[in-house]
């Protein structure tokens, strides 16, 4: 007897009882033994992990019809897992085993063709696939089925449909389902608005470690109405809810910081800046602001690029603040524009050029523009300050009051100071003032 025979019947040996059937019947051709062997050799059931020996196993399984042994080799080349990765091969498979009514198989085939992975991408077939898999209760077919509607992908866009897919994986403990869902309740799409329901939502898929869901809960608790006020010309961000909260938003953005998220990271920047939840520290908001533009966060370089042109938190440096300037600015912030404009205007780190700023200052306006128009309140009360001031257009009061109550309905702070005080001085001014005022670098 050869020693790799002996080896072999010595490991047979010791082989439970089960897998021992599991495999006599396997060396008969039961494709159903086959692939319980092979189950067994996947994970480690009663006997040593032997990966090769399980794909094996499977293979042939599946080459003899096993329904549940295709769906299984479907779900190894789609992911690279144990084999070469070839999404054509895991079409193949999953295919064979769909037609069998395997839920698992319908909705990796269902996601094959939502995404074009070794077919061309078909959201109809796509929509089919998953929702025979969805009836069979998969839930991850149910969040899939929610992101189209949400999306309108290979289906009418629809938020009630959209929520009635998404809770029960949601409900299911599935992270981005539930991310979406609070989407949905913060925006009151599909659902009664509800940020009470939406926070619910958030910390539960923030607890599975969801960065987006975090973020969402800092911006929803360092702000009115989930919108994080991201200012720059007076440096300040509007808060009008309790220290309790406050306090929960600055935990969430220690949280991402930790993870060296940059919008954590800018969080972090603007607690330590403005006192929200955290003691003021303007030298900490710089620190934390530099590593957040270090990430590529654009209002990050923004700030950071105000407090070096005017000396807050670190030593003045125009040169420095006018280079994060444009680093913002050519990530399209409208912000950046016009901070690197009152900077051409103002002689402030490079050569006094009107017509570069009044360039950059057009170029701002219409981006405040186009999201005015769309209703952001934040981007109304700029578009009102560029009529006011003549920035980038031509002055024009009756439309910056316009401007200025469409903000003000919508919730913004600034216009609301800027209509109610007598003495108010607004961002652009304030900005202005300081930067002219700075002391000598």
């Amino acid at each position: 007897m050869s020693k790799d025979k002996k080896e072999t019947q010595t490991k047979q040996n010791y082989y439970s009882e089960p897998l021992k059937t599991y495999m006599e019947k396997a060396r008969r051709g039961d494709p159903e033994a086959m692939f319980n062997a092979a189950q067994c050799f996947f994970l480690g059931d009663t006997v040593d992990k032997d990966y090769d020996l399980a794909v094996k196993l499977c293979r042939q399984a599946a080459q003899k019809g096993c329904a549940e042994a295709q769906a299984k080799m479907g779900d190894l080349y789609i992911v690279g897992a144990l084999v070469k990765e070839d999404s054509k091969q895991a079409v193949k498979w999953y295919r064979k085993a769909a037609k069998q009514n395997v839920a698992d198989a319908m909705s990796g085939l269902g996601y094959c063709y939502y995404n074009g992975d070794g077919v061309k991408r078909d959201y109809s077939n796509a929509y089919e696939w998953l929702k025979k898999a969805a009836d069979k209760g998969r839930m991850d077919a149910f969040f899939a089925l929610g992101e189209m509607y949400l999306t309108g992908r290979g289906v009418r866009k629809d938020y009630d449909e959209a929520a009635d897919w998404l809770e029960p994986p949601a409900e299911n403990g599935d992270e981005s389902a539930q991310f979406l869902l609070g989407e949905l309740y913060r925006t009151g799409k599909g659902v009664k608005q509800d940020l009470g329901t939406a926070a619910k939502w958030y910390r539960l898929a923030a607890a599975h470690g969801n960065n987006p869901a975090k973020l969402c809960l800092a911006m929803q608790y360092n702000c009115c109405q989930g919108s994080i006020q991201r200012k720059l010309w007076g440096l300040q961000t509007s808060v009008e809810l309790a220290r309790r909260e406050l306090d929960e938003a600055a935990e969430w953005f220690i949280d991402l910081a930790k993870d060296d998220d940059p919008d954590g990271m800018f969080g972090m920047g603007v607690c330590r800046l403005t006192g929200i939840g955290l003691s003021q520290n303007l030298k900490k908001a710089a620190r934390w602001f530099d590593r957040a533009a270090d990430g590529g966060d654009a209002v990050a370089q923004t700030l950071l690029g105000a407090m070096y042109l005017t000396g807050t938190g670190v030593k003045r440096d125009d040169k420095k603040g006018v280079k994060l300037l444009k680093k913002a600015a050519s990530q399209d912030s409208p912000d950046a524009r016009c901070a690197l404009a009152a900077c051409y205007e103002c002689g402030a780190g490079v050569e006094t050029d009107m017509e570069e700023a009044d360039r950059l200052y057009r170029l701002a306006a219409d981006q405040y523009m186009q999201a005015a128009e769309h209703g952001d309140p934040d981007a109304q009360c700029a578009a009102a300050l560029c009529c006011e001031h003549g920035y980038g257009m031509e002055k024009d009061h009756d439309l910056a009051e316009e401007w200025f109550r469409k903000a003000l309905d919508g919730g913004s702070p600034e216009a609301r100071r800027h209509i109610q005080e007598d003495q108010y001085t607004d961002i652009w001014t304030r900005f202005r003032t300081q930067l002219e005022a700075a002391p000598e670098e």
